[in-house]
């Protein structure tokens, strides 16, 4: 069992996570939901009835948006301590770009 959920954080919830600080606030998050789910329903054993709230729960895996989350922060992060990175000028000058109603760096 542990094996599993291992394997499942290495290859399915990484896959899943790549690039999520671009897509955080996109619709298409439910797609990777339901594979997310799937493999939460494998890692524990569960039959489809199970609520999907549990599954996390159930497998000691934190939510997907949670995780989607957290992911978007620590990008956040590296950019705001790497302050040599070209898009530093392109932040300075917000009032040139176009507004966004969910920006990333505040969810």
């Amino acid at each position: 069992m542990p094996t599993l959920r291992t394997s499942a954080l290495a290859l399915v919830c990484s896959a899943a996570e790549y690039a999520s600080p671009v897509w955080l606030n996109s619709s298409h998050c439910r797609k990777i939901d339901v594979q997310l789910n799937h493999s939460m329903r494998i890692i524990s054993g569960t039959v489809k009835s199970t609520p999907t709230e549990w599954l996390p729960v159930l497998c000691n895996i934190l939510p997907p948006h949670i995780r989607r989350k957290k992911a978007a922060c620590r990008e956040w992060s590296k950019y705001l301590s790497n302050t040599s990175l070209p898009l530093h000028q392109d932040t300075l000058n917000q009032n040139l770009r176009l507004k966004y109603k969910k920006p990333t760096y505040l969810t």
